[in-house]
């Protein structure tokens, strides 16, 4: 308790600005909820450097230098991009000019007479550019194994072997010539569609894959 008549001095007075200032030294003193000069009650918030920023926060907020770029890598996406491949067996589904061609071809009427109703399989493996065909026709097998841009023996229908270079256009077509024979090979979804031309006799093979 005071004794009476005594009363404490003040530590701190209002100055014109009705600021706190220090009594014995004569500067102001700011506490919270002061006012500065302008009336603003707001406290200044102090300055960040970009390497006292929070962990995580920063990466949060900057792009990365993959999407600054223009690119992005998805980590763990599954979708890839669709490229056509031949890779599959295929079944004939119908053939034009069966008979006349392979009478071009040599092969004799008895053999022509047994092949032009059977259903043949074709299987192809594709390894990028190297490709392995097998055509299965009742009991006869022809095996061929090439590499686009590169000759190689050929075997024919008729079992004979010639010189052969197929070439890829596009990425769905294969073209070949072999002993005076064009083949063009075209997939389109499931479905091959074989064209074969001899002088002016063209047969025209569709198959299916299953």
């Amino acid at each position: 308790m005071q004794p009476c008549g005594l009363r404490k001095k003040p530590l701190f007075l209002k100055d014109k600005n009705n600021q706190n200032k220090d009594v014995k030294t004569g500067q102001r003193t700011r506490f919270s909820g002061d006012s500065d000069d302008l009336g603003s009650t707001a406290t200044p918030k102090p300055t960040v450097t970009e390497d006292q920023e929070p962990s995580g926060q920063k990466d949060l907020i900057k792009p990365s230098s993959a999407h600054q770029q223009g690119t992005f890598s998805c980590v763990g996406s599954t979708e890839s991009l669709s490229i056509m491949s031949f890779t599959g067996k295929y079944q004939l589904q119908s053939q034009e000019n069966f008979e006349p061609f392979m009478k071009a071809l040599g092969l004799p009427d008895e053999q022509i007479q047994k092949g032009k109703d059977l259903k043949s399989i074709t299987e192809i493996v594709q390894d990028g550019k190297h490709f392995k065909v097998t055509v299965t026709t009742g009991s006869k097998v022809i095996h061929n194994e090439f590499t686009i841009g590169q000759e190689y023996d050929m075997e024919l229908m008729t079992g004979e072997k010639a010189k052969a270079i197929v070439q890829m256009e596009g990425d769905n077509k294969l073209i070949g010539t072999a002993k005076g024979v064009q083949s063009v090979t075209e997939l389109n979804g499931d479905t091959i569609t074989n064209t074969m031309t001899i002088g002016d006799i063209t047969c025209k093979r569709i198959s299916k894959r299953i």
